[in-house]
């Protein structure tokens, strides 16, 4: 579940995309999505439910902390899942001439080594 190697960590800016899209899809893969869009929110202190929600807010802190690197973690320090989602977002997020320099970059890794045009393709297509 957690990174097995380095480059798979937030970074920053430069990985976001990827790393975001991967993070929704493990969350959602284990039920947990919903506490990082605010879809499921925190129970009142005296609900029954506020000690699963608890459980399972630690559970996605814990996977942030094995899958960003360490400079990223104090930044988290002290905030519920939904809360550091959002803050790695507003902080990571690409936008404007970030974002089409980010997907400029990748296009042209991808084309960095493929010498047949169909290949190309397929792997740009692939990419969007």
């Amino acid at each position: 579940m957690f990174p097995r190697v380095d480059n798979n960590r937030l970074k920053g800016e430069q990985n976001w995309l990827p790393w975001a899209q991967t993070m929704k899809d493990l969350l959602e893969n284990i039920g947990l999505r919903k506490i990082i869009t605010g879809e499921e929110l925190k129970p009142s202190p005296e609900s029954p439910e506020l000690d699963i929600w608890k459980a399972k807010d630690s559970y996605i802190r814990i996977t942030y902390s094995q899958c960003v690197e360490q400079e990223i973690i104090p930044k988290l320090a002290g905030l519920n899942a939904k809360a550091a989602w959002d803050l790695m977002e507003n902080e990571f997020k690409q936008s404007g001439t970030g974002f089409i320099v980010y997907w400029f970059h990748q296009l042209f890794k991808l084309a960095a080594g493929t010498e047949d045009i169909y290949e190309y393709i397929k792997q740009y297509e692939t990419a969007i």
